[in-house]
């Protein structure tokens, strides 16, 4: 995919009244993380905002937190969910087990634990496998009281779940 082209694309919507959406955005930097191009990516998701006055979706931040998780680059996935977060959107279920597992194979438990802990806050249950991930790690660090305590706040959110 050619920046320019895409670019080009984009201008030729604006000036006939439609779009771009973050829909547009998404595909585009699907596309550039595809060709494992993140420094562009990331370039076209600030720009996005910036120039085109277009605010990512929940999907957007996905992508990128997703991308820079796959890249052994948490301190930019962090800030990109902190961003998205000042934003007042909403991470689900998916970003929060992306940067989870991210955060577990980089051996940062403390901040896994805390994500973890924010995910349950928001009422979300998080899929048995990144939970089996984030237990195993913290076991092998020596950490099985702190997989006691997580595993009783989700029995609880179990709990509330199903009553409600």
């Amino acid at each position: 995919m050619r920046m320019d082209d895409a670019f080009r694309v984009i201008e030729e919507m604006r000036r006939c009244g439609i779009g771009p959406n973050s829909r547009t955005f998404d595909i585009i930097l699907h596309h550039l993380i595809k060709g494992r191009r993140t420094e562009e990516a990331y370039s076209v998701f600030t720009r996005m905002r910036d120039e085109f006055g277009c605010e990512p979706s929940v999907s957007t931040y996905e992508i990128m937190v997703r991308m820079f998780s796959n890249e052994g680059r948490i301190d930019m996935a962090l800030k990109v969910w902190e961003e998205m977060k000042s934003e007042g959107v909403l991470p689900g279920m998916h970003m929060f087990s992306t940067l989870i597992n991210s955060l577990c194979r980089e051996k940062k438990l403390e901040v896994a634990c805390k994500y973890f802990n924010d995910m349950l806050d928001a009422g979300i249950r998080p899929p048995t496998h990144m939970f089996n991930r984030l237990k195993q790690v913290l076991v092998d660090e020596g950490k099985e009281d702190t997989v006691m305590l997580l595993t009783h706040r989700l029995e609880k959110l179990k709990t509330l779940l199903v009553v409600s």
